[in-house]
C-alpha cells in the first residue's frame, strides 16, 4: 500500500511527489531523501498507534514547502481512516521535524483541500503498511 523512493510517496495507488529539502536530520549518516521521508513515516505510525480507537483528525506531513506543508488529513472514525490531500497554512521551514507528533496531532488552517478522500482504509492496515515501508530496504 505504501512505497517510497527519492522523489515520490506512493499511497493507496496514487503517487505524491515530495520535497525533502527541509527534512534535514543532521544526526543521520548518509541521509537520502528516501531515508528522511521514512523517518517522517515512523512519526505517522506512532501518532496513528496512539490514536487507535479514537475519532480525531491527524495531519500527516509529507512535503514541507516554504509557505505551506503538504499533508494527508487523516480522519479517524472507529477502526477506519479516510485520507484527503491538503495544503496547510504553515511554513515548512518552521516545522520541528525532530518532534512531528505535535504537528500531526494539532489542528491546522487549511489552504487547499481535495473535495473527497482518495482512500478509506482500516487504520491497522495503514499502520501495517507504514511498518513495511519503513523497514523496506
Amino acid at each position: 500500500m505504501i512505497e517510497v523512493d527519492d522523489r515520490t510517496l506512493a499511497l493507496a495507488g496514487r503517487s505524491f511527489p515530495y520535497s525533502a529539502y527541509y527534512l534535514d536530520f543532521k544526526d543521520v549518516p548518509n541521509l537520502t531523501s528516501r531515508t528522511s521521508l521514512k523517518i517522517v513515516l515512523a512519526d505517522w505510525m506512532r501518532a496513528l498507534i496512539e490514536s487507535l480507537g479514537t475519532d480525531r483528525v491527524l495531519f500527516l506531513p509529507y512535503s514541507l514547502e516554504d509557505e505551506w506543508v503538504e499533508c494527508f488529513k487523516a480522519t479517524l472514525s472507529g477502526e477506519m481512516v479516510s485520507l484527503t490531500e491538503v495544503y496547510v497554512n504553515e511554513n515548512g521551514w518552521a516545522v520541528n521535524i525532530l518532534d512531528l507528533t505535535g504537528f500531526i496531532l494539532s489542528p491546522h488552517s487549511i489552504l487547499k483541500e481535495s473535495s473527497t478522500p482518495f482512500a478509506t482504509v482500516p487504520v491497522q492496515d495503514l499502520i501495517d503498511s507504514l511498518n513495511v515501508a519503513i523497514t523496506a530496504t
